[in-house]
């Protein structure tokens, strides 16, 4: 499952804000896109 950050915040619950946090923290991530 691909989702961007305004997704992910949706599904957890809280703010992109705190996406941002989670992956200066070392979330996994994948850049890709267009």
């Amino acid at each position: 499952m691909n989702v961007n950050k305004k997704k992910l915040a949706e599904i957890f619950g809280c703010d992109v804000r705190t996406v941002t946090a989670w992956q200066s923290q070392g979330l996994p991530l994948v850049s890709g896109g267009g």
